[in-house]
Protein backbone atom coordinates (compact mmCIF):
# COMPACT_ATOMS: atom_id res chain seq x y z
CA UNK A 1 0.00 0.00 0.00
CA UNK A 2 1.51 3.32 -1.03
CA UNK A 3 0.01 6.84 -0.02
CA UNK A 4 0.02 10.43 -0.60
CA UNK A 5 -0.23 13.66 1.42
CA UNK A 6 -1.34 16.80 1.16
CA UNK A 7 -0.88 19.45 3.68
CA UNK A 8 -4.12 21.57 2.82
CA UNK A 9 -3.57 24.21 5.75
CA UNK A 10 -1.09 24.86 8.39
CA UNK A 11 -1.69 26.67 11.98
CA UNK A 12 1.70 27.08 14.03
CA UNK A 13 1.64 28.53 17.46
CA UNK A 14 4.24 31.27 18.14
CA UNK A 15 7.05 29.74 19.79
CA UNK A 16 7.45 32.33 22.64
CA UNK A 17 4.15 32.05 23.64
CA UNK A 18 3.97 28.25 23.65
CA UNK A 19 7.48 28.26 25.55
CA UNK A 20 8.90 32.06 26.53
CA UNK A 21 12.87 32.52 26.51
CA UNK A 22 12.46 33.70 30.04
CA UNK A 23 10.54 30.43 31.55
CA UNK A 24 13.72 28.33 29.70
CA UNK A 25 16.47 30.69 31.29
CA UNK A 26 14.75 29.52 34.60
CA UNK A 27 14.57 26.23 34.03
CA UNK A 28 18.21 25.76 32.57
CA UNK A 29 19.69 28.28 35.55
CA UNK A 30 21.00 30.81 32.47
CA UNK A 31 18.51 34.16 33.23
CA UNK A 32 22.21 35.99 34.66
CA UNK A 33 24.25 34.24 31.86
CA UNK A 34 25.08 36.82 28.83
CA UNK A 35 27.15 34.24 26.83
CA UNK A 36 24.18 32.20 26.08
CA UNK A 37 21.90 34.38 24.09
CA UNK A 38 17.96 34.81 23.04
CA UNK A 39 19.25 33.68 19.64
CA UNK A 40 20.83 30.86 20.80
CA UNK A 41 18.07 29.30 22.37
CA UNK A 42 15.59 30.25 20.30
CA UNK A 43 17.47 28.05 17.90
CA UNK A 44 17.49 25.22 20.44
CA UNK A 45 13.84 25.78 21.11
CA UNK A 46 13.15 25.07 17.40
CA UNK A 47 15.18 21.60 17.68
CA UNK A 48 13.47 20.81 20.43
CA UNK A 49 10.11 20.77 19.12
CA UNK A 50 10.87 19.93 16.08
CA UNK A 51 12.51 16.72 17.73
CA UNK A 52 9.37 16.12 19.84
CA UNK A 53 6.99 15.76 17.04
CA UNK A 54 9.78 13.67 14.76
CA UNK A 55 9.74 11.42 17.61
CA UNK A 56 5.99 11.20 18.44
CA UNK A 57 4.85 11.15 14.82
CA UNK A 58 2.43 14.37 15.94
CA UNK A 59 2.28 17.99 14.66
CA UNK A 60 2.39 19.04 17.83
CA UNK A 61 2.93 22.68 18.00
CA UNK A 62 -0.08 23.62 15.99
CA UNK A 63 -2.51 21.86 13.92
CA UNK A 64 -3.43 20.82 9.81
CA UNK A 65 -6.31 19.60 7.59
CA UNK A 66 -4.75 16.91 5.91
CA UNK A 67 -5.68 14.87 2.22
CA UNK A 68 -4.14 11.48 2.09
CA UNK A 69 -4.78 9.27 -0.69
CA UNK A 70 -4.36 5.86 -0.74
CA UNK A 71 -3.48 3.24 -3.23
CA UNK A 72 -4.37 0.09 -2.03
CA UNK A 73 -2.91 -3.73 -3.99
CA UNK A 74 -6.06 -5.46 -6.05
CA UNK A 75 -4.96 -8.92 -4.64
CA UNK A 76 -4.63 -7.15 -1.00
CA UNK A 77 -7.95 -5.76 -1.68
CA UNK A 78 -9.35 -9.19 -2.55
CA UNK A 79 -7.83 -11.05 0.28
CA UNK A 80 -9.28 -8.39 2.62
CA UNK A 81 -12.05 -7.82 0.90
CA UNK A 82 -14.48 -10.38 3.24
CA UNK A 83 -13.61 -8.28 6.34
CA UNK A 84 -15.55 -5.13 4.37
CA UNK A 85 -13.32 -2.97 6.16
CA UNK A 86 -9.80 -1.93 4.74
CA UNK A 87 -6.98 -0.97 7.84
CA UNK A 88 -5.32 2.05 6.47
CA UNK A 89 -2.20 3.84 8.39
CA UNK A 90 -2.57 7.57 8.66
CA UNK A 91 0.60 9.76 8.52
CA UNK A 92 -1.07 11.46 11.77
CA UNK A 93 -2.88 10.41 13.84
CA UNK A 94 -6.40 12.81 13.70
CA UNK A 95 -7.48 15.42 16.40
CA UNK A 96 -11.07 14.57 15.77
CA UNK A 97 -13.25 11.67 16.50
CA UNK A 98 -14.34 11.32 12.96
CA UNK A 99 -13.42 11.63 9.40
CA UNK A 100 -14.17 11.70 6.22
CA UNK A 101 -13.47 8.97 3.49
CA UNK A 102 -14.10 9.00 0.21
CA UNK A 103 -13.44 6.90 -3.17
CA UNK A 104 -11.14 8.43 -5.63
CA UNK A 105 -13.87 10.16 -7.68
CA UNK A 106 -14.45 12.02 -3.94
CA UNK A 107 -18.20 11.53 -4.50
CA UNK A 108 -18.90 8.48 -2.48
CA UNK A 109 -18.10 10.05 0.79
CA UNK A 110 -18.30 8.47 4.84
CA UNK A 111 -17.99 9.56 8.30
CA UNK A 112 -15.28 7.27 9.70
CA UNK A 113 -14.49 6.88 13.29
CA UNK A 114 -10.95 7.19 13.96
CA UNK A 115 -8.71 7.20 17.21
CA UNK A 116 -7.31 10.31 18.50
CA UNK A 117 -4.24 8.35 20.05
CA UNK A 118 -3.24 5.98 16.76
CA UNK A 119 -2.78 6.06 13.34
CA UNK A 120 -4.62 3.71 12.40
CA UNK A 121 -8.28 3.49 10.40
CA UNK A 122 -10.87 0.98 9.71
CA UNK A 123 -12.24 2.20 5.74
CA UNK A 124 -15.74 0.45 5.25
CA UNK A 125 -15.36 -1.52 1.90
CA UNK A 126 -17.91 0.47 -0.21
CA UNK A 127 -15.95 4.21 0.29
CA UNK A 128 -13.07 2.19 -1.74
CA UNK A 129 -13.14 2.84 -4.84
CA UNK A 130 -11.52 1.30 -8.10
CA UNK A 131 -8.93 2.92 -9.71
CA UNK A 132 -8.73 1.31 -13.72
CA UNK A 133 -6.60 3.97 -14.75
CA UNK A 134 -3.46 2.57 -12.72
CA UNK A 135 -4.12 -0.72 -14.53
CA UNK A 136 -4.24 0.44 -17.87
CA UNK A 137 -1.09 2.60 -17.31
CA UNK A 138 0.44 -1.22 -16.81
CA UNK A 139 0.56 -0.69 -12.63
CA UNK A 140 -1.94 -3.48 -12.08
CA UNK A 141 -5.55 -2.83 -10.88
CA UNK A 142 -5.56 -0.65 -7.87
CA UNK A 143 -8.24 0.18 -5.01
CA UNK A 144 -7.78 3.92 -4.12
CA UNK A 145 -9.50 5.73 -0.80
CA UNK A 146 -9.14 9.57 0.08
CA UNK A 147 -8.88 10.48 3.83
CA UNK A 148 -9.54 14.04 5.08
CA UNK A 149 -9.06 14.40 8.66
CA UNK A 150 -7.32 17.67 11.01
CA UNK A 151 -4.51 17.22 13.45
CA UNK A 152 -2.62 18.67 16.12
CA UNK A 153 -3.70 20.63 18.95
CA UNK A 154 -6.67 23.30 18.32
CA UNK A 155 -5.31 26.02 21.02
CA UNK A 156 -1.55 25.98 22.74
CA UNK A 157 -2.45 25.70 26.12
CA UNK A 158 -3.55 21.96 24.95
CA UNK A 159 -0.50 20.76 24.49
CA UNK A 160 0.27 18.37 27.23
CA UNK A 161 3.11 19.63 29.73
CA UNK A 162 4.86 16.63 29.60
CA UNK A 163 5.85 17.13 25.77
CA UNK A 164 6.88 21.15 26.90
CA UNK A 165 8.72 19.56 30.05
CA UNK A 166 10.90 17.24 27.49
CA UNK A 167 11.45 19.78 25.07
CA UNK A 168 12.93 22.38 28.10
CA UNK A 169 15.16 18.98 29.30
CA UNK A 170 16.16 18.61 24.98
CA UNK A 171 17.27 22.18 25.02
CA UNK A 172 18.78 22.72 28.41
CA UNK A 173 21.00 19.89 27.50
CA UNK A 174 21.75 21.40 24.32
CA UNK A 175 22.76 24.63 25.73
CA UNK A 176 25.31 22.98 28.61
CA UNK A 177 26.87 20.36 25.95
CA UNK A 178 27.13 22.45 22.61
CA UNK A 179 29.73 20.17 21.16
CA UNK A 180 29.08 17.25 18.81
CA UNK A 181 29.86 14.61 20.97
CA UNK A 182 29.70 14.09 24.76
CA UNK A 183 32.89 12.09 25.51
CA UNK A 184 34.01 10.87 29.25
CA UNK A 185 37.00 9.38 29.69
CA UNK A 186 38.75 7.39 33.05
CA UNK A 187 42.10 6.12 33.46
CA UNK A 188 42.64 2.80 32.53
CA UNK A 189 44.56 0.15 34.53
CA UNK A 190 45.09 -2.65 31.97
CA UNK A 191 44.71 -2.65 28.38
CA UNK A 192 41.65 -4.57 28.47
CA UNK A 193 39.39 -1.55 29.59
CA UNK A 194 38.13 1.15 27.80
CA UNK A 195 37.27 4.82 28.18
CA UNK A 196 33.57 5.21 29.20
CA UNK A 197 31.35 7.13 25.61
CA UNK A 198 28.85 8.90 25.95
CA UNK A 199 26.23 10.19 23.27
CA UNK A 200 25.65 12.77 20.84
CA UNK A 201 21.57 12.14 20.78
CA UNK A 202 20.36 14.71 23.10
CA UNK A 203 16.78 13.49 23.24
CA UNK A 204 18.04 10.35 24.75
CA UNK A 205 21.12 11.94 26.77
CA UNK A 206 18.72 14.66 28.65
CA UNK A 207 15.26 12.14 29.17
CA UNK A 208 13.19 14.02 26.66
CA UNK A 209 12.48 10.73 25.21
CA UNK A 210 11.20 9.51 28.04
CA UNK A 211 8.88 12.33 28.25
CA UNK A 212 7.63 12.22 24.76
CA UNK A 213 7.00 8.15 25.05
CA UNK A 214 3.47 8.35 26.14
CA UNK A 215 2.34 10.73 23.05
CA UNK A 216 4.40 8.51 20.15
CA UNK A 217 1.69 7.19 17.96
CA UNK A 218 2.00 3.85 15.53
Amino acid sequence: MRSEIDILSRVKFKAEEVLPISTIREHSKTDDTPLVTDHQIELYRAMSFEQAELYTGRIIFGNASVMERFYIDGSDEGRLRPRRTQRIKLNYAPMERKVIVSDFSGMNKSIVHANLNSRKLEVPQDCVGVNMGACCAGHGMEYQAQVLYTTGYRDKDDIPNTILYGCLKLLTWSIFNPGDELLTVRNRLGTTETGLIGTNNGAWASGAIEHWKTYQVN
